[in-house]
């Protein structure tokens, strides 16, 4: 019933064809959610597996590439946004010809952009638990996130490993004093803060008066007045749609972007619909730090009907679903 409510207020919002799109992004997770707990479990392994399958070949790729000459690539990949340079395409790894990329480059491997593997490997990480011991595949997706130097890569995996795995004040401590000594040897020992963690991670959490912190660059200027000037006058609650006219003031990813075009109702709704995707019989501990870590992302980066979210929240939590067999035993839960 949700999904159909979505699906008719994106039809009234944006369009017919939106609305189609809303029922067959979000329809799939309805029947993921509806499988049996043994086959969730068994597809969110198969996933990773393969998944961390694919970037041991896209690092190696990555790495060849850094270290010598790997050969010209299979062919280059030119995107029709001009927010993207082109990329010479390697297949498992494309490598950015943008000039960004030329003082130190950042680990992508199939993706456009870093920030999107980072986020798809913290969301498997959380989905999985960062059970390492019972998974080495989970290192691969680790490393990924590790070579992509993505701020949300590393914020959301070091979060959600926080919340779901430190109970005591303790570890707490510990991994307080862990995270506070390498902060001072990245910033201020490591060529005196002249490294890429520092300049890519560690400087861009630093507070800015006016962005909040220094790496809160989602939207222009252009757009934040533009956000704010609709956001008075109470039109953000629809949205406004894709009105060309008024692409020119959109320019950005983030949550701003998403109620531009499709209004806060439309989010509520997606909140709501992920919500509804936690069963009753699971770790609700677990499954509201995920819902947590999601809306966290899409402050950052607003595409909650990627398919990596869905995919990753709705077996994440499912997994963690206590059943009735013969000896009541509790399956993949905390």
């Amino acid at each position: 019933m949700l999904l159909l409510i979505m699906c008719i207020w994106g039809i009234f919002t944006v369009g017919f064809s939106y609305g189609l799109l809303t029922f067959f992004t979000y329809f799939p997770a309805i029947i993921l959610y509806s499988i049996p707990l043994n086959k969730q479990i068994r597809t969110l392994n198969f996933v990773t597996k393969w998944f961390s399958i694919l970037m041991i070949g896209s690092i190696s790729i990555f790495i060849i590439t850094r270290v010598v000459h790997f050969g010209p690539p299979m062919g280059v990949l030119q995107l029709s946004s001009q927010n993207y340079d082109p990329f010479n395409n390697y297949i498992l790894f494309i490598e950015s010809t943008s000039i960004f990329n030329l003082i130190f480059y950042r680990f992508n491997g199939p993706f456009l952009e870093p920030g999107h593997l980072s986020l798809i490997c913290s969301l498997l990480l959380f989905a999985n638990q960062y059970r390492f011991k019972e998974n080495r595949y989970l290192w691969v997706l680790l490393v990924c996130v590790l070579l992509s130097f993505s701020l949300a890569g590393y914020l959301i995996s070091a979060l959600g490993y926080i919340l779901l795995k430190i109970r005591s004040i303790k570890l707490f401590l510990y991994s307080g004093i862990i995270f506070g000594s390498m902060f001072i040897f990245v910033s201020y020992v490591w060529n005196e803060g002249n490294n890429p963690i520092n300049t890519l991670i560690f400087s861009r959490m630093e507070v800015d008066e006016e962005k909040g912190i220094a790496g809160n660059n989602r939207t222009t200027e252009q757009t934040d007045d533009f956000f704010s000037k609709n956001f008075n006058n109470g039109k953000l609650w629809i949205g406004l749609g894709t009105n060309e006219k008024d692409d020119t003031f959109i320019r950005g990813s983030g949550y701003k972007i998403y109620f531009i075009r499709y209004g806060i109702i439309s989010f509520i709704f997606v909140l709501f619909f992920y919500y509804n995707l936690i069963p009753q019989r699971c770790n609700h501990r677990y499954a509201i730090i995920f819902l947590l870590l999601i809306v966290l992302i899409f402050i950052q980066r607003a595409y909650p009907g990627w398919y990596s979210w869905l995919f990753c929240f709705t077996l994440g939590c499912g997994s963690t679903r206590i059943i009735k067999v013969k000896h009541r035993l509790r399956l993949n839960v905390d």
